[in-house]
């Protein structure tokens, strides 16, 4: 059974201004204490459907 970690709202917009900064997606992972396979798929979901 996979055991998903949920990102919060907070993390998401944190997620999202330091990804516009120029960060990389590991170092938003570790700034927040997520691991990279916990946000990359939320950085895709958005980039594919920006306006949900």
């Amino acid at each position: 059974m996979d055991h998903y970690k949920h990102i919060t709202i907070d993390e998401r917009e944190t997620i999202f201004l330091m990804r516009n900064h120029g960060n990389s997606l590991r170092e938003i992972a570790s700034h927040i204490k997520k691991s990279y396979s916990t946000i990359s798929p939320q950085f895709t979901i958005q980039v594919q459907y920006p306006d949900d």
